[in-house]
């Protein structure tokens, strides 16, 4: 199956390196964005077309949201194009 995924260890290293872990009543907003270059269609020149709430602080965690963003993202690809 495809998807927006290009190398699952650079997210991990991205994950260790730059984000930091939550603390109380925190969260990470994850969102996709397609821009109008690549996506003529769109109205404006960027548009959020996925977005997740990631409620634990767990990086094989995130990265099971973040490969299913990115393969839902693909599936749904052509109600954008």
């Amino acid at each position: 199956m495809e998807s927006l995924i290009y190398d699952e260890n650079e997210i991990r290293t991205f994950l260790e390196n730059v984000v930091l872990p939550l603390e109380d009543d925190e969260v990470y907003i994850m969102m996709l964005t397609i821009r109008k270059k690549y996506c003529p269609d769109l109205s404006r020149s960027q548009e959020v077309v996925k977005r997740e709430i990631i409620r634990k602080d767990n990086i094989d965690y995130i990265i099971r949201k973040v490969t299913v963003l990115g393969l839902k993202s693909v599936q749904g690809m052509g109600e954008h194009t």
